[in-house]
């Protein structure tokens, strides 16, 4: 795992395993300045992203100049700080392998918990999954609640036959 991507087992029976359960301190902290300036009366998107450009070009940086970068990046200065997981997965086992930005369904929106999002991939696949994210973010109650109105999402899913 690099950055703060997620990884999710769901077992044939339902029950569901975060093999990185990553905490994003950076996450936090962005949550917690665009509340800030949601508070402040600062509901335009533009006018908030200009506020909080300078502090996420200031991570940017920060990690695309690091000695083990925890993401991808361009001109890497050393090896990756790769985070591992082994699991064993049964026959009928799901992983889902997803981006923060896909993963904003469970963590920032609150639609899905872990297990719901798993289901609703399993049922309906992860197109339809994209199509519920951008919807969310294309209406009025997703204003607020992130940085920027729309994240990269993109997710693997593997089902283990």
């Amino acid at each position: 795992c690099l950055g703060d991507s997620k990884v999710l087992l769901q077992a044939p029976d339902g029950t569901v395993r975060d093999l990185d359960p990553f905490e994003n301190p950076q996450e936090q902290a962005t949550q917690a300045a665009v509340a800030a300036l949601v508070a402040e009366g600062i509901l335009d998107p533009a006018a908030r992203w200009t506020r909080l450009l300078p502090m996420l070009r200031a991570r940017r940086h920060e990690q695309n100049t690091d000695l083990r970068p925890s993401v991808l990046c361009l001109e890497p200065r050393g090896p990756f700080a790769a985070r591992t997981a082994r699991a064993t997965a049964p026959p009928g086992a799901l992983l889902l392998v997803l981006s923060d930005g896909l993963y904003r369904l469970v963590d920032t929106y609150g639609l899905h918990g872990d297990a719901s999002l798993l289901d609703a991939c399993r049922a309906r696949g992860l197109d339809a999954l994209l199509d519920e994210l951008r919807a969310f973010e294309a209406g009025k109650e997703a204003a607020g609640l992130a940085a920027k109105p729309a994240d990269d999402a993109s997710a693997i899913a593997w089902r283990f036959a």
